[in-house]
């Protein structure tokens, strides 16, 4: 509605449905698997995931910056960047900033279309997954990384501050401030027993509130309500969730 406008009656939340379809024979539990030794992580180390496509908004410059200041704190943590870069991206610029930070041991870069059947392995060997967008509609990402049970570290942007629940699934950070990104990304690592536990959180939403069946029904509600009522159906005042993409 902030970023539309229009008559509330007239727009309905539906809200952005799990992605369960990447769920294989690793559940998201700790481990390894061909792609964490490909990225060398087979050894367990604390470890942050940047998941989906590379695009100039999802902030990921911020995201170096931030774990500069994460490494000071837990010398051995590794920041994974997996994905396809969309051409609004300076990649030669990415790996050129890992290198003036000191990073170039902790930073694997995945810069490719991830498989379906690859994605487990990659948030299995990972233990938050972090989302430092400037701006965003909703996040498919985010329910790929609740549905592995990983709790999320992101901005406090569209429609990440309805889905994130600060201190519940994951943490909330203002945008484009690296210092509160890292100390959030450092906090998760740092205390495995609550990143487990907001991850769990955010499974078990995965499960019930983003699950297509409860989703199928409020669409069908919405419908059902407008053909007995008219346009000016009663519901909640939002903007139909409509592919924000990752």
């Amino acid at each position: 509605m902030q970023l539309y406008g229009g008559a509330a009656g007239r727009v309905h939340v539906i809200p952005h449905g799990n992605e369960g379809m990447f769920l294989g024979d690793e559940k998201g539990e700790k481990g390894g698997g061909t792609l964490a030794r490909e990225l060398g992580l087979k050894d367990g180390a604390p470890t942050a995931l940047f998941f989906g496509t590379l695009t100039k908004y999802k902030g990921v410059e911020y995201l170096l910056d931030a774990f500069a200041l994460v490494r000071r704190r837990l010398p051995g943590a590794r920041l994974v960047v997996a994905g396809f870069p969309n051409p609004d991206v300076d990649v030669e610029a990415l790996r050129a900033r890992v290198g003036r930070l000191g990073l170039g041991d902790a930073v694997k870069f995945y810069l490719r279309y991830v498989p379906v059947g690859e994605v487990a392995g990659l948030f299995a060997a990972s233990d938050v997954v972090v989302f430092p967008y400037l701006m965003i509609y909703q996040s498919g990402a985010l329910q790929v990384a609740y549905s592995f049970a990983k709790p999320a570290v992101a901005t406090d942007v569209g429609g990440l501050s309805e889905a994130v629940v600060h201190g519940e699934t994951g943490l909330l950070v203002p945008p484009r401030d690296a210092a509160a990104l890292g100390e959030a990304v450092a906090a998760l690592l740092s205390d495995p027993a609550r990143a487990r536990e907001m991850g769990e959180r955010g499974r078990e939403l995965s499960e019930t509130a983003y699950s297509w069946d409860g989703i199928a029904r409020e669409v069908k509600g919405v419908y059902a309500s407008l053909r007995a009522g008219g346009v000016e159906a009663p519901g909640p005042a939002a903007v139909s969730e409509s592919g924000g993409g990752e």
